[in-house]
């Protein structure tokens, strides 16, 4: 049964408006989201469930089942909202019978913003999600404060989250992560503690690190696998891949080093890899190698996650779930980040949640590495250069990032940069109103951008460009705009590991990330 939304007098009388939901179902991790859906069924917003799975606290929220907890919050009345086409892609009878009385009414009552689209079964941010909890519920949100949160640099994106931790709607933490896509389960926290509804028991069940926590968060806070995989068909096999890395020493504080490859080979059905635990192993491995992520088919496929310091083990979700065909072979790369601790030790594959029924070859290791404290890993900084025109709707090949990349003089060494992936971190719906995203240097393109389908980009140049010791060499991201009047672009680095780049002596770089980029907004 799918969770209903009530208050719409207008729309469906007595009846409710559903909450529908394409998103696969997993299990939650965080049970103690429950009685926040049941604050919300008691208080008549959403209706009560006979048992949690009812709620799919797990399943993303669409754009459409936010806009309708808005207006639910928000004690709309929709009865004069007539389906005036003011959404391209919503009306009476698309994609149900009743979005386009809510989506209508939230316009009306200046709750979102008039756009060509609304793309109402789009997933949606946890900070547009929640910007929109807020109008609902009529909370002012507030401008100019520091940031609260170390990954809100977008400035509307800041305020949505000082206003709400200082309402006490989301909790204190380290990180807000802004840009990750909301689930239900995360929705009914953010409307039921803006409503201000009496919680049952929540503090005991839900740790709000699930909901506002840390990527990268140390400790046994695990992620939740973003795919379903319950139901299960056909065999994976991993193996070693030839392209491993053989023993190496490396120095200290390098970034992006590749330690591990690992096959991924499906049997007679497709197989998709939600995550992979990975496990430092060796003398002093703990202290002398911190982040590691995924990478596959020329682009990251997961967040960086650190090792957790009880077992030394690192759940890696991979984001978008992977999928292995049929019969076909996908290389996981695993790019780890050395500290400026000396030791030794090497990256175990140690197991695989999936959709297969059979995982052969877990508890592959690759080969050792001993990280010595000197010489340290060559500085390259890269940083904003100069500013860059808000673009207009139409425009072809607009210039939406402009960053430079300098190589230090410390280990008088020159770096050769070979490939940057950059995150679309603003509002824009990057899959369908950008296109032909590439990177220039000086004036001429060296390279189409390549995404795995969420807000990532890779540029792989096909001509490596080279710093040289103490210069600093410039690039420009163009895209064309074909959509998106009124959203933000804003391109930045999101993780030290998504730059690769060799240092001509030693090898291996060290990266400090200065890039803010600019927030754009698209103009009509």
């Amino acid at each position: 049964m799918s969770i209903l939304l009530k208050k719409f007098t207008s729309v469906v009388s007595a009846a409710a408006i559903a909450f529908v939901a394409v998103a696969p179902s997993i299990t939650n991790a965080a049970n103690g989201f429950a009685p926040y859906a049941d604050a919300l069924a008691k208080a008549k917003i959403i209706t009560t469930q006979s048992n949690e799975a009812g709620y799919r606290l797990a399943d993303s929220a669409m754009r459409q089942e936010v806009a309708a907890m808005m207006i639910a919050l928000n004690k709309a009345d929709t009865s004069a909202a007539t389906c005036t086409g003011k959404f391209s892609d919503v009306s009476a009878t698309k994609p149900n019978s009743w979005v386009c009385k809510v989506v209508e009414t939230a316009l009306s009552k200046g709750l979102i913003a008039a756009n060509a689209t609304f793309r109402p079964e789009a997933n949606i941010t946890r900070a547009e999600a929640l910007a929109m909890i807020l109008k609902g519920q009529g909370v002012a949100i507030a401008t100019g404060a520091t940031a609260s949160f170390n990954d809100t640099p977008v400035a509307w994106q800041k305020d949505v989250a000082n206003t709400a931790l200082s309402k006490k709607i989301i909790s204190a933490n380290a990180s807000f992560r802004p840009n990750a896509s909301v689930t239900r389960g995360e929705l009914f926290v953010m409307a039921a503690n803006a409503a201000g509804l009496e919680i049952a028991s929540a503090s005991d069940d839900l740790n709000l690190d699930d909901l506002f926590g840390d990527d990268t968060a140390t400790g046994t806070t695990t992620d939740t696998p973003p795919a379903d995989i319950s139901v299960k068909a056909g065999d994976l096999n991993v193996a070693l891949a030839a392209s491993t890395p053989a023993a190496a020493d490396l120095p200290a504080s390098a970034e992006g080093v590749v330690v591990a490859a690992f096959d991924a080979t499906a049997g007679s059905a497709d197989i998709t890899i939600a995550s992979v635990k990975l496990t430092r192993k060796g003398l002093g491995a703990g202290a002398s190698v911190d982040n590691v992520a995924l990478f596959a088919n020329g682009t990251r496929v997961s967040k960086a996650k650190s090792f957790n310091s009880s077992d030394d083990t690192a759940d890696v979700v991979l984001s978008p779930a992977l999928v292995v065909k049929a019969g076909s072979t996908v290389t996981l790369i695993a790019k780890v980040t050395t500290t400026a601790t000396a030791g030794t030790f090497a990256v175990e594959l140690t197991d695989v949640a999936s959709s297969a029924v059979t995982v052969k070859g877990t508890k592959v290791i690759g080969a050792s590495f001993e990280v010595k404290t000197s010489p340290t890993a060559t500085a390259v900084t890269i940083d904003d250069d100069s500013s860059v025109t808000t673009p207009k709707l139409g425009t072809l090949q607009a210039e939406i990032l402009k960053f430079k990349v300098s190589a230090n003089t410390a280990n008088h060494e020159d770096v050769t940069l070979s490939e940057i992936t950059l995150k679309e971190d603003g509002g824009i719906d990057e899959s369908s109103e950008l296109a032909n995203v590439a990177l220039y240097y000086n004036g001429t393109k060296v390279a189409d951008a390549v995404s795995n389908g969420s807000k990532y980009f890779t540029f792989k140049m096909a001509t490596p460009v080279v710093v040289k010791e103490g210069k600093t060499e410039k690039f420009v991201v163009k895209a064309d705009v074909v959509g998106g009047a009124g959203e933000t672009i804003n391109f930045v680095l999101d993780n030290d590991l998504d730059i690769s780049a060799t240092a001509s002596k030693y090898g291996y770089v060290s990266i400090t990330d200065s890039l803010a980029g600019t927030a754009l907004t698209v103009q009509a």
